[in-house]
């Protein structure tokens, strides 16, 4: 996947901030889902680099936090697996 552009940013942060009220709080590990999601979303705002995000997340988050922020970072540079962050969410989204 390319580099996403700011337009692509936007529409994933828009899209991430409507979809984390609806996802399923806690995982069957008991990691905040929510949670993760904000951290997604705080990375695309501020384009945090992984020094940032290390510095922001490692100290007293859960582990899944901190893998969630660098899985935005690796989105923003492209090198994701998935076109955007939100459809692996898509799965936890409850009605």
């Amino acid at each position: 996947m390319a580099k996403p552009t700011l337009e692509q940013i936007q529409a994933e942060i828009e899209q991430l901030t409507a979809m984390c009220p609806k996802v399923r709080h806690y995982s069957a590990f008991g990691d905040d889902n929510r949670a993760a999601i904000s951290a997604q979303i705080a990375v695309l705002e501020k384009l945090l680099d992984n020094d940032a995000i290390f510095d922001r997340y490692e100290q007293g988050s859960d582990e899944a936090i901190l893998y969630a922020a660098l899985d935005a970072r690796q989105w923003l540079d492209g090198d994701f697996e998935d076109d955007t962050l939100s459809e692996g969410w898509q799965e936890l989204v409850q009605d």
